[in-house]
């Protein structure tokens, strides 16, 4: 020690000011996370949400294993919000649709509603969750992936919308294996529906001025089962049905045949639904040349390869 200086040791004080500080940083930064957890799971207050912890008959009680939550809408204007129903293996599909038809556009949103495996693939696991970071626009539930459960797809996505997108103008159901003309329909739905409530459109089943109904062997149609309802190919609903549809869903028997289920149990039960029946929409026939799709608002059954050859065409203006 130099001559003259006065080697000062902390004292007890000074120490329990120090951990009295680190105990404070601590505490804060807890709190910090606390918050950020609380925002972060806001949605989770949500009436819609909240109500499936209620007694329902039909709860749709399922976790999320995916959820993009607020950064597909969030406090934006969305025109067409659009929901495809996806099997967990068909990415080539959804790759193909990001790529086409689906490309961003403005005011338009797209989200995939996926389901879970009855046994855990590790690699399908990894596959799924590295395009999930790539492109962050995949629902999934926790409830098995089966074209049995079609119906628990589809109501998810409705769900979500209501939670997550109520200020969707329009939303769309539809399926990985359709072409969409985006831009079309949405001139469509602006000039036609510009305002209106309470409105579905599509390939309207089972109603006069709808789609040909099949006919007995004897030539007779065939009596329906289901109320009136849209195809599950495409169809699309004005966003104020969102909720009241889902509510409607808790407590109706569930149907599988998903269409029917949404557009027509569902909808008998809210009551004062409009369903108008376009000839544009898709009622499952085989799109026969490609240029049909630049005057369709959907085509059915459309690979990938195909999707990306329609898309060029309508594109360039070949057709």
């Amino acid at each position: 020690m130099a001559p003259g200086k006065i080697q000062v040791k902390p004292g007890p004080v000074v120490w329990l000011c120090v951990m009295v500080l680190v105990y404070l940083v601590m505490v804060y930064r807890g709190w910090l996370r606390g918050k950020e957890k609380e925002a972060e799971n806001a949605w989770e207050e949500s009436p819609i949400w909240q109500e499936d912890l209620k007694n329902h008959k039909n709860p749709h009680s399922f976790s999320y294993l995916l959820n993009p939550k607020d950064t597909i809408c969030g406090q934006e204007e969305v025109d067409l919000l659009i929901l495809v129903t996806s099997s967990l293996t068909h990415s080539d599909r959804r790759l193909a649709i990001r790529e086409t038809w689906g490309r961003q556009q403005d005011k338009v949103k797209m989200l995939f509603l996926l389901g879970n495996t009855e046994t855990h693939d590790e690699a399908l696991e990894e596959e799924i969750k590295t395009e999930n970071e790539n492109y962050n626009d995949i629902l999934r539930e926790d409830f098995l992936d089966s074209y049995q459960n079609l119906t628990l797809k589809t109501l998810g996505g409705v769900k979500w919308g209501a939670i997550f997108c109520a200020q969707a103008h329009f939303v769309m159901k539809t399926d990985d294996d359709m072409y969409v003309n985006v831009p079309l329909l949405r001139t469509h739905l602006q000039t036609e529906y510009s305002g209106v409530s309470r409105v579905i459109t599509g390939c309207v089943k089972n109603g006069p001025g709808g789609a040909p109904q099949p006919l007995a062997p004897h030539g007779v149609p065939f009596k329906s089962v289901h109320p009136l309802f849209t195809a599950g190919a495409g169809y699309v609903l004005s966003g104020d049905l969102l909720e009241p549809l889902y509510r409607a869903s808790l407590d109706i028997r569930l149907v599988r045949v998903e269409d029917a289920f949404l557009t027509g149990y569902c909808a008998r039960k809210v009551g004062d639904v409009k369903k108008h029946h376009n000839p544009h929409f898709s009622c499952g026939e085989l799109v026969d040349r490609d240029c049909r799709m630049s005057t369709s608002y959907t085509g059915h059954k459309i690979t990938p390869d195909r999707m990306r050859i329609v898309h060029g065409k309508i594109s360039k203006g070949l057709c």
